[in-house]
């Protein structure tokens, strides 16, 4: 809806909730969330510090739908920086989960997201 502003401090003051629970599944969805309104405003920096904090956690976990997400936010932050060829190895990775999951909106999105990338750098899709 726009709203960054009101979106990342509500998201905060439940993400300080969750750290005080220590409800680490919570923490990670959250900050998901914070890494995508980072990448929304163009902030490599804090999108990239907060994905390597909650990578650790997720993989901790084998928590597989949000590794498949944080790899999708990677990519993000991959062609935000102009590094397409890493943006597509994050996609690839993310529709691999994606599909295993059967998360079927997310693959779409993703698969979406793979072939912009393949049309940028003039690329043919496969499949």
């Amino acid at each position: 809806m726009g709203k960054l502003k009101e979106a990342e401090q509500l998201f905060l003051e439940t993400l300080e909730k969750a750290i005080q629970q220590n409800y680490q599944r919570a923490e990670v969805f959250i900050t998901i969330r914070l890494v995508a309104i980072d990448l929304d405003r163009g902030n490599p920096e804090g999108a990239a510090k907060k994905l390597s904090e909650i990578r650790l956690k997720a993989y901790e976990h084998q928590d597989r739908r949000y590794i498949a997400e944080i790899q999708r936010l990677y990519a993000r932050l991959h062609t935000l920086r102009g590094d397409l060829p890493a943006a597509r190895v994050a996609l690839a990775e993310a529709i691999d989960l994606f599909e295993r999951l059967g998360m079927r909106r997310e693959l779409a999105e993703a698969r979406a997201e793979l072939a912009d990338h393949h049309a940028r750098m003039g690329a043919v899709v496969p499949g």
